[in-house]
């Protein structure tokens, strides 16, 4: 599902002219038999389902290739024959889909927190590290004689413009960069959107010391770790220093064009600036902020979070314990090169707004708070990246290593970029609701536009309706990316506790393919490891897709002229109305992999990365004539 082109999907090496595939859904590729054995329990479980429709008709029990039903999108018919003579026994399980649809329509809260221009903002905790792993968002074949789809030719010549709403920390922006081809002469140019001012101050000081071309091992320990050594440290305060004594114009000059705040947005992030100079942090002097005294006081104040670490401990491949439990202690992320011993300043870009377990608190002026250490618990830095990232040319047993030694070079290379005059960044401090009355269209048409989850409390009629209109109508090949972290638990069964008739994997199941992927010898052993590693196998598809059409439904005319009152309820919209809106086509699927963000990713490749199973990225596109989307439901 999330295996770049080329590579094999068990394994991820690259492929060679003899390779095998699935012979059921003929997409997934392997560079070898062992590699398609070993990858059957996962690939069978989900994708395959998804992809070959291979399953067994619920009127004669014949197993082939069939039809599902456009009522619920969870059973399959040999054809309208079966159809019929199984709708008398049929009709009552197709209800109960339609019916999770209106219930998930009715949950007006889970859908939009708000949905217009005029409302009050608010503002979660502050995301110095993100939520889900980073994604490469162009994701340029590496050998474009054999990966280049029809119309893309030109693409390592192409300049891109990216817009990231809610965009969070600098990792997607950092690794969309990383991963681009040596042969990629283009330039990209990045609008970076968030409405939390402590995140937005952050990125722009790790944008302007890259700008300034300090060294990517300093960049990276301030961007990750607790405590810095003095060089880190006077890069930091020199650097705030500048930051603090500019004005728009002399910040654009003095990075090269490549970072744009206006004098507004920039009077803000100062008050941030201002805030972390202040901080004394010098380890034991007098006034000294003391960063791990803090941070033990916001683990303690998480009641969850001593269950949660003791979950995710169980997760972790063994080897990498000893450096979880160090970095869960002490906070520290630094060079193998740099010394424990010489950490002599904590890190005040790990402050800002008091940490509260209570999100979504009013925004105020950043100088009105007491800045304080304010990281999520469940925000873990080496949770930000792909673990498959990090130890792809690397080798260690230690986590943090990994991760600063993978970043150090995601930031090196946008060093580069930056002192090829290749990246500019311009920086919004607002609801992504009024960027379209922001963006001057001529100057912006974005070929790709990136709302994490977004969706989770917007819904995603909202963003198609809002973004859509500024995706870059010249490239058939520019996309919306909406994301879901937290559908699950408002459809009944869809993180299989249920076991009605309709689920086709039961726990169970779900556990003994675990075991045959992983090679693990007992129940024990993954019913330990937590609930996580079992969804990788759960199929729930149909729930997903019960779920988007609630959400459609929500936002109709006829639904919001009957909202739960009397008289016969509206129609639960068709799949081919939730994946055709407000001019643009939803890549299905449940017919092809995702063409740059996965649909979802695997969770038992990464031993590290901390994933709850759920995230789902949606990818929206223009249509063109050339587009065939062939049905196969059944009417």
């Amino acid at each position: 599902m999330d295996v770049k082109p080329g590579l094999c999907w068990r394994c991820e090496s690259r492929l060679q002219s003899k390779k095998e595939a699935c012979f059921l859904c003929k997409i997934d590729v392997y560079c070898s038999t062992k590699c398609s054995e070993r990858d059957e329990a996962r690939h069978g479980s989900v994708e395959c389902k998804m992809w070959s429709r291979i399953n067994k008709c619920e009127a004669c029990g014949r197993i082939g290739r069939m039809k599902e039903c456009s009522g619920c999108y969870a059973a399959w018919f040999c054809d309208k024959t079966c159809q019929g003579f199984a709708w008398k026994s049929h009709k009552v399980e197709c209800s109960k889909w339609t019916e999770k649809a209106r219930e998930v329509a009715l949950a007006k809260k889970i859908l939009r927190l708000k949905d217009t221009p005029g409302a009050a903002d608010v503002i979660d905790y502050p995301y110095y590290f993100g939520n889900n792993i980073a994604f490469d968002l162009l994701r340029l074949p590496k050998e474009p004689d054999v990966f280049f789809e029809k119309g893309e030719e030109n693409a390592l010549k192409q300049d891109f413009s990216l817009l990231l709403a809610g965009c969070g920390d600098l990792r997607n922006a950092i690794h969309t960069i990383y991963c681009l081809p040596q042969a990629y002469v283009g330039k990209l140019r990045f609008l970076l959107n968030d409405v939390d001012p402590f995140v937005m101050a952050r990125n722009v000081l790790l944008l302007y010391m890259m700008a300034s071309h300090i060294d990517s091992v300093s960049i990276a320990t301030i961007w990750l770790s607790t405590r810095v050594p003095e060089k880190c440290f006077n890069h930091l305060r020199d650097s705030l220093d500048a930051l603090i004594a500019s004005d728009s114009k002399k910040l654009k000059e003095s990075t090269n064009g490549s970072v744009s705040v206006d004098d507004a947005t920039l009077s803000v992030l100062t008050q941030v600036w201002k805030g972390w100079k202040k901080l004394r942090c010098r380890i034991g002097s007098a006034g000294c902020i003391n960063l791990d005294e803090q941070r033990r006081a916001v683990f303690a104040s998480d009641l969850g979070f001593a269950f949660g670490v003791s979950s995710y401990r169980q997760e972790v491949d063994g080897k990498y314990l000893a450096s979880i439990d160090k970095w869960l202690k002490d906070g520290i992320i630094i060079s193998p090169n740099q010394h424990e011993r010489k950490l002599f300043y904590f890190n005040p870009t790990l402050t800002g707004r008091p940490y509260t377990v209570v999100p979504n608190v009013e925004v105020r002026s950043p100088k009105d708070w007491e800045f304080q250490y304010c990281v999520k618990t469940d925000c873990l830095p080496f949770s930000s990246w792909d673990f498959l990232d990090l130890v792809k040319d690397e080798q260690s047993s230690s986590v943090t290593t990994l991760l600063h030694l993978f970043v150090s070079k995601c930031v090196q290379k946008t060093i580069a970029f930056l002192r090829s005059e290749r990246v500019t960044s311009e920086i919004s401090i607002d609801n992504f609701v009024r960027l379209p009355l922001k963006v001057p269209k001529r100057k912006w048409n974005f070929d790709r536009i990136f709302t994490s989850n977004l969706a989770d409390y917007y819904g995603m009629d909202f963003l198609l309706k809002t973004l859509g209109p500024l995706l870059n109508p010249s490239n058939h090949h520019a996309t919306l990316f909406v994301g879901y972290m937290n559908w699950a638990p408002h459809v009944p069964g869809a993180m299989g506790c249920e076991r009605d008739h309709s689920d086709q994997l039961t726990e169970d199941s779900r556990i003994l393919s675990a075991m045959k992927d992983l090679g693990v010898p007992s129940i024990e052993s993954i019913q330990n490891r937590g609930d996580c590693y079992s969804q990788e196998y759960n199929y729930n598809v149909p729930h997903f897709i019960s779920y988007l059409r609630g959400e459609q439904l929500a936002v109709s005319d006829s639904f919001q002229s009957w909202k739960g009152g009397s008289g016969k309820p509206p129609a639960v919209p068709s799949w081919p109305k939730v994946t055709s809106n407000h001019g643009l086509r939803m890549r299905d699927f449940r017919k092809q992999p995702n063409k740059i963000v996965p649909f979802f990713t695997r969770i038992n490749a990464r031993v590290v990365t901390l994933q709850r199973g759920f995230d789902r990225f949606l990818e929206w596109y223009r249509p063109t004539n050339d587009d065939n989307d062939v049905t196969t439901n059944m009417k």
